[in-house]
């Protein structure tokens, strides 16, 4: 798959800028799912950023985990650890989330959708942020945990001068039932993570993963 998107991105130069800024940062998440120890939370990181990517890339937004297109018109730019403010601090050192945020400077054309990963092992709260600049240059922005697991941290926003239009917490083993709203995270279902990395991506989360350990690789009720 990598070699597939390499050759299409070495062999098509009058691809747009963002369509080829997009197909290199796919080909490293490739490797990077291929290659981390699962159990690390980076391959859950990975893949949630490369569907993400390609959900960005081809405006495919849905309501709960990527709620964007209410502030775009389809002929957005998109930029991934681009627009920073590096003169105080170098990006890989920032460990505060005020901090990383308030590095980020404006793109040079709007609409535009700004993805930031955090590069500092030690930066807390969030994996990801998503600043979605409108057509007027009015900037809301997103921020993204993910678990393996079924885990809901605790998150008080209230310490924060940052102010987010949504804080999600993504579980590799999300509850059955509907999406919710705790502890100031919004909460995803197992139904809108599923919709989310679609038909394929679906069978690599976490739950796939853990079924696999256990030799459950049929869901409740179906047969071999």
């Amino acid at each position: 798959m990598t070699k597939v998107l390499d050759n299409l991105e070495f062999s098509a130069p009058s691809l747009d800028e963002n369509i080829r800024v997009a197909l290199r940062r796919i080909v490293k998440l490739f490797n990077e799912f291929y290659t981390v120890e699962k159990s690390s939370g980076k391959a859950w990181e990975s893949l949630f950023l490369l569907v993400v990517i390609i959900r960005v890339v081809s405006g495919k937004f849905d309501e709960v985990i990527l709620p964007l297109m209410n502030n775009l018109s389809m002929d957005y730019s998109i930029s991934f650890n681009q627009f920073i403010d590096t003169d105080q601090k170098a990006f890989e050192d920032i460990v505060d989330v005020d901090e990383i945020v308030g590095c980020f400077t404006e793109p040079d054309r709007y609409p535009h959708v700004a993805i930031y990963q955090p590069t500092n092992a030690s930066f807390p709260l969030f994996d990801l942020i998503i600043a979605v600049y409108g057509k007027t240059g009015k900037r809301r922005l997103y921020a993204y945990q993910l678990k393996e697991g079924r885990v809901i941290p605790k998150l008080n926003t209230s310490q924060l001068k940052t102010k987010f239009d949504g804080c999600v917490l993504v579980r590799g083993q999300p509850s059955q039932g509907e999406t919710r709203s705790k502890e100031q995270w919004i909460i995803p279902s197992k139904s809108e993570i599923t919709t989310f990395f679609g038909e394929s991506g679906k069978h690599w989360t976490p739950e796939e993963w853990n079924k696999l350990k256990i030799g459950q690789t049929f869901e409740k009720g179906e047969e071999p």
